[in-house]
Parts: structure tokens; sequence; C-alpha cells
């Protein structure tokens, strides 16, 4: 658990500075948190679209499989 939170507070330090860089006002370890939480978000949706995605593909092979025997 230990290695995880060091991640993590990597992962907040190099928010912090890509936001001290791109939006200095708003270079805070909350905001860098958010961000993460939002990037986090988006992953899993995007991760989500791709599985469902290749579900549909699956299911549209296996159903001309089954319609051509």
């Amino acid at each position: 658990m230990a290695k995880k939170k060091n991640q993590f507070e990597k992962d907040i330090e190099s928010v912090v500075g890509f936001l001290k860089q791109t939006d200095p006002k708003n270079a805070t370890r909350a905001n860098a948190i958010k961000m993460l939480g939002s990037m986090q978000t988006l992953a899993h949706l995007i991760a989500h679209k791709v599985v469902d995605k290749e579900r549909s593909e699956e299911l549209k092979k296996a159903i001309k499989k089954k319609t051509k025997t």
C-alpha cells in the first residue's frame, strides 16, 4: 500500500508541476487531485467504450456465423 501512496504522491506532484506551467493560478494540490480523478474517470469511460465495441463486434461475428450454418 505504501508503494501506491508514493506513486499517487508522485502523480500529484507531476500534475501540480504541469498546472504551474499551464495554469499557475490553479496549481494547487487539491486541483491536481481533482484533475487526476477526472482523468481516471475519463480513462474508465474510454475503456468501457472499447470493451463494448469489441463485444459488439464479437456478437455480430457470432450471429453471422450462426446464420450461415
